[in-house]
């Protein structure tokens, strides 16, 4: 479902606590994705619920839309827990907002573990590869569909992107 460019590319907002973004670059780059802005906030720690602090957050959820950007990519490693704030911000905050083909807007928060993740799903070639690749993506996944879980329990509305049983199911059968 991923929207991309006329080029055929990812259109990436990075969000980032460090200056440095060379690396997540040239990731990005082997993933077909060009950046097309980047937030920055001089932070010691990442915000343990945005990470970036509120504001700039709120900031990134314009830039997403005014940069037509169709992914958010964090420079940094996230929980479950923030993985679904940055999403429910962003949803939000663009409640309403459509795309080019006039769909509600979907947003897609990657961290530096699921873009490497990513990468490594478009280049499998072979069936070992591919298994690998989609046995990690499962174990990278299992702690987003827990944490989905535990937010419906609690009432909020998160949809999980896979069940649980059948992504624990599905990596036991890998293994």
């Amino acid at each position: 479902n991923a929207a991309v460019s006329s080029s055929g590319r990812r259109k990436v907002l990075l969000l980032t606590t460090r200056p440095d973004t060379e690396e997540m670059e040239e990731l990005l780059f082997a993933l077909g994705a060009d950046i097309v802005g980047i937030v920055q906030q001089k932070r010691p720690q990442p915000d343990p619920q945005l990470f970036l602090g509120r504001g700039k957050s709120e900031d990134a959820t314009q830039a997403y839309v005014g940069l037509g950007a169709d992914l958010i990519v964090v420079n940094g490693a996230l929980k479950a827990s923030q993985v679904f704030n940055i999403k429910s911000l962003f949803e939000e905050s663009l409640r309403g907002q459509r795309d080019a083909h006039g769909d509600a807007l979907q947003i897609e928060v990657y961290d530096r573990t699921r873009l490497i993740l990513e990468i490594f799903r478009e280049r499998a070639r072979s069936p070992e590869a591919r298994l690998q690749v989609e046995l990690a993506t499962l174990q990278y996944e299992i702690p987003l569909v827990k944490e989905a879980i535990n937010l419906e329990k609690h009432g909020e509305r998160h949809a999980a992107d896979h069940d649980r049983d059948r992504s624990e199911e599905h990596t036991y059968e890998l293994k």
